[in-house]
């Protein structure tokens, strides 16, 4: 592509999920308290089961209300979105009634970084039930789609280690892949503050993602806008201007909850 050539592209950071505001709730009450201990409170939060691929809040749910009408007179040709549940329930929330009815694509790429149970996906086939008209085709690229929350990362070695410790705890595959999640959620618990998806690794994913997004908007007329639907540090990284030696963002910003921000790709 001519690197003078570029197109707009809708980024919309998810609506606020429970996990969101749980989180949220925790900062409240924390307020005043050492930096420390608030940081504890939230790894309690942070770690938790039943926060796995956790859907929208009922905040999260007004706040697509008010994105739809965003985006309603803007020429959406496509809609590319996260496989983690929130994101696909924004989506479906924001463009259910759009006039473009625009087809919606699932891009593992785009999931955030892996850093809390929300971040590990749940059982996919029960996720493709919960949206049947989106296109889940580059999740059934990978040998096993129900893993492709740890297939999508970087680092082989970290994925060896993952895969290990799920079948040696379950060495029958369709329990593995029921247990997975709960497995990691818990390892990401005991070796917290340690990272399991490095900034690095993950900024090299999203850079793929960035690439892959350019052609998918070029494919589009030009008259039709691309929307992204993605995560608060997935974004940040990809409007990063650079990046420091840890994988640190530099000239950035910050996406809230189902912001709708109009991005040169």
């Amino acid at each position: 592509m001519n690197q003078e050539t570029k197109r707009k592209v809708i980024l919309i950071r998810h609506a606020e999920s429970a996990y969101n505001a749980i989180a949220a709730n925790v900062n409240k009450h924390m307020e005043g308290k050492d930096e420390k201990e608030k940081q504890q409170e939230i790894a309690k939060v942070k770690f938790r089961e039943d926060v796995i691929d956790c859907s929208i809040s009922e905040k999260g749910e007004e706040q697509t209300k008010k994105a739809a009408e965003l985006v309603k007179d803007v020429n959406i040709g496509l809609v590319i979105s996260s496989p983690l549940r929130r994101c696909l329930q924004t989506t479906q929330r924001i463009f259910a009634n759009h006039p473009n009815k625009p087809k919606v694509q699932v891009a593992p790429l785009l999931k955030e970084v892996m850093s809390s149970s929300c971040d590990l996906g749940n059982n996919i086939n029960d996720v493709k039930k919960e949206f049947p008209d989106f296109d889940f085709a580059l999740l059934d690229e990978f040998e096993t789609p129900e893993f492709w929350y740890i297939d999508i990362l970087e680092s082989e070695e970290g994925k060896k280690k993952m895969y290990e410790e799920i079948f040696a705890a379950f060495p029958n595959k369709q329990d593995a892949i029921a247990n997975a999640a709960n497995i990691l959620a818990r390892r990401m618990r005991e070796t917290f503050p340690g990272e399991v998806e490095t900034s690095i690794d993950m900024n090299t994913r999203v850079q793929k993602a960035k690439e892959w997004l350019r052609k998918k908007v070029n494919e589009l007329p030009e008259d039709q806008t691309l929307a992204v639907v993605a995560h608060s540090r997935f974004l940040r990284s990809f409007v990063s201007k650079e990046y420091g030696k840890l994988g640190e963002f530099i000239g950035t910003r910050y996406f809230v909850n189902c912001e709708v921000f109009e991005y040169e790709l």
